[in-house]
């Protein structure tokens, strides 16, 4: 969605993108318009939301690993 255009009518209004200033804690988190989530503003939630009930998930795509020790009755 980021590398689309989709959103590009609501990115394209300069005067309602915010730009974090200096010293702010979470620059990364400040950035970006205004308008995200609006109505007519595409994110990933929305695409998730359609597909979520088709998704289903496949036993075998997934690896179970363990960790740990194995010593003997000795204790070696």
């Amino acid at each position: 969605i980021d590398e689309s255009s989709i959103n590009r009518t609501f990115d394209e209004l300069t005067d309602m993108v915010i730009t974090p200033k200096v010293g702010y804690p979470n620059a990364d988190a400040a950035k970006g318009s205004v308008f995200t989530a609006a109505p007519g503003y595409l994110i990933q939630s929305d695409v998730l939301a359609v597909l979520g009930n088709i998704l289903t998930t496949r036993d075998d795509t997934f690896t179970i690993r363990a960790y740990g020790e194995v010593t003997s009755r000795e204790g070696v």
